[in-house]
């Protein structure tokens, strides 16, 4: 969160852009954060949400996701913003690059990376035809691979396949 702080602190230095971000969740980085966002002057910018329940809501309110993490597993959180149709950047971390092909269902940074985060949220918010074409790649792949009913048909393809070995 810290490098997406410092990330938006340079758009709106150089740019003349007014970003408004949403922080959702909390942890104990949080008044770390929040003393950065103050010295960067970018309470206007940042605001810090907390723990919601309305997060669907937030996120089909956004024009981009972005999920700046140093390490991850596979976090829900990219499959819910690929089911609502937002376009996404995050880290090349984890099990996030197994999800998101670079280009093609989002746009992966490095980790710690400021810089290549700043030029990618830049690039993605001045190109409204890309984040289209993101998101519908996103989505059509959440449908596909990650929805209910695609693991109950790989679910009942696989118990199928293991009865007929039996007999």
């Amino acid at each position: 969160v810290d490098i997406l702080i410092k990330a938006v602190y340079e758009i709106q230095s150089k740019q003349s852009l007014n970003l408004k971000v949403a922080l959702v969740g909390d942890g104990s980085l949080k008044s770390e954060y929040k003393k950065l966002v103050k010295d960067l002057s970018l309470e206007d910018n940042i605001k810090f949400l907390g723990i919601r329940r309305d997060v669907e809501k937030l996120m089909r309110l956004s024009k981009i996701f972005v999920l700046p993490s140093r390490y991850e597993g596979l976090p829900m959180v990219i499959l819910e913003a690929m089911a609502n149709r937002i376009p996404i950047i995050a880290t090349k971390v984890g099990g996030i690059p197994e999800v998101i092909e670079d280009g093609i269902e989002g746009l992966l940074v490095e980790p710690e990376s400021k810089d290549e985060l700043t030029k990618k949220i830049l690039y993605l918010l001045n190109n409204p035809s890309l984040r289209e074409q993101l998101s519908k790649n996103a989505f059509e792949k959440v449908k596909s691979e990650y929805s209910i009913q695609s693991y109950t048909q790989r679910m009942l393809k696989l118990y199928e396949e293991v009865l007929s070995e039996g007999s």
